[in-house]
């Protein structure tokens, strides 16, 4: 594997950079060059100035340095929040055992959080809610300790969220809702997981409090739409038409699933809403 400072060097005569370009006031245009010729290690300071100078990110920096492949910690938590957005047993069993792999050679807290959230997907696919919520439980416990989460415990959270008790869910969404608006200007892809929570914890909050869902209902609408998931706009339509007996709206969200052609996911949503909800 190279080192960072030939990367740096690869990556600084791509872009026709001189070092005296790069190093700019980040460091000496000598260090550089022993930087670039591998005989001095940077520090991560000095590799985060280089990494502005040559705009990218130090995740990008390591992408190409693993020639251009995810590390093995990444990889898991791509195919993780890959997986819980489509679930798929055999795919979960697989990552299971990746994941107990990886922890046979490294301490790793986050690692460790997702293969129990696997191991009790795993369970309700076999409709043991029960043991998945036992299994899951050190997750939060470890979780409810922390006063701001990072942006991977905000994911980790909203996929965890629907293993716990409803009242629960309600009581703790509001606060989850502001750690994710405080992290949507560092990453816009948080606006579909804020919509899809808004989506589902209105569900939770209908029987006590119909007024809180139609507003959560109506935030994830537009929301939706500003950022052109169909997907999520056809479900809030229909779960919103479906408690407010709105027949104009359940129409619509028909209309969107079959534009889309995503009449699966239609079929899927309304055998939910049966069985969860009514």
């Amino acid at each position: 594997m190279k080192t960072y400072g030939e990367v740096i060097g690869t990556i600084r005569k791509n872009k026709l950079l001189l070092q005296k370009e790069v190093a700019n006031n980040n460091i000496a245009r000598s260090n550089l060059s022993k930087i670039e010729n591998s005989t001095i290690i940077p520090s991560i300071t000095t590799l985060k100035g280089i990494s502005d100078s040559l705009d990218i990110t130090l995740d990008e920096l390591d992408f190409i340095k693993n020639n251009y492949t995810l590390l093995p910690k990444q990889k898991l938590l791509s195919d993780f929040f890959n997986i819980v957005s489509n679930i798929d047993n055999q795919k979960i069993v697989q990552l299971i055992i990746k994941c107990k792999k990886y922890l046979d050679e490294h301490h790793d807290l986050i690692i460790k959080d997702i293969l129990c959230i696997l191991q009790a997907a795993e369970m309700l696919c076999n409709n043991e809610i029960t043991s998945a919520q036992d299994i899951i439980r050190p997750v939060w416990q470890r979780l409810e300790k922390i006063n701001k989460f990072t942006l991977i415990e905000i994911k980790i959270t909203c996929n965890i969220l629907y293993l716990f008790p409803n009242h629960f869910i309600t009581r703790f969404t509001p606060k989850l809702l502001q750690m994710i608006d405080s992290y949507i200007p560092f990453d816009k892809g948080l606006l579909s997981l804020k919509t899809s929570l808004l989506i589902n914890t209105s569900t939770l909050l209908f029987q006590t409090n119909p007024g809180q869902a139609k507003n959560f209902l109506n935030e994830s609408i537009q929301l939706a739409q500003e950022i052109n998931r169909y997907d999520l706009l056809g479900i809030a339509y229909y779960i919103k038409g479906t408690l407010f007996k709105d027949s104009l709206l359940i129409k619509k969200s028909e209309n969107i699933f079959s534009s889309i052609d995503r009449n699966d996911l239609l079929k899927v949503l309304k055998s939910e809403i049966t069985n969860n909800i009514f």
